[in-house]
């Protein structure tokens, strides 16, 4: 079982250096040749921001692929490039810069994931529907439209392999 739970804008970044750094915004065609500094193969943030410029026909020059929010974080201090990452996980610091894409609806999504023989047990539905009641992106009741940006659901045949890597084989067995 999937349910969603928020949404994020992905957001591009850059060193204080940079052109865009003066710059509250951009259009995506603007990334067409950038230095590009992406998260690891599976990232969700990766894949949005991919899609978007595949979307935009654009093609930015990736530098580098990087596994480490800390790492991709200095290689742009020392303009590198530029990378992606979505808004609730800038960390704002001397010599980097935010900037939003105007033109083009780049977002990640969050889930409450629980495995399918668990979703009926009390504990698990109460779970869910606090999560339910408290989402930030007021209540939506319906789960957000289909679209070509990643999302987080697991579909139903690896839930259990993901539980297990989350929380230990004990915990996930049913």
């Amino acid at each position: 079982m999937s349910v969603p739970y928020s949404e994020h804008a992905v957001t591009i970044f850059c060193s204080a250096q940079h052109r865009f750094a003066q710059r509250r915004s951009i259009g995506i065609a603007e990334l067409q040749g950038e230095r590009l500094i992406l998260r690891e193969s599976g990232s969700t943030t990766r894949k949005a921001i991919e899609n978007a410029l595949a979307v935009a026909g654009v093609v930015a020059e990736v530098v580098m692929e990087v596994a480490s929010r800390e790492i991709i974080r200095e290689a742009v201090l020392q303009n590198l490039g530029i990378a992606a990452v979505s808004e609730v996980e800038y960390v704002p610091g001397p010599g980097l810069r935010a900037v939003r894409i105007s033109d083009a609806q780049v977002r990640t999504y969050a889930h409450v994931v629980c495995l399918a023989e668990r979703r009926e047990s009390a504990i698990v539905r109460a779970f869910v529907q606090c999560a339910q009641d408290s989402r930030p992106d007021g209540h939506r009741e319906t789960p957000p439209p289909a679209s070509p940006w990643p999302s987080l659901t697991v579909s139903p045949g690896h839930e259990k392999a993901r539980a297990e890597r989350a929380f230990g084989e004990g915990l996930a067995a049913p």
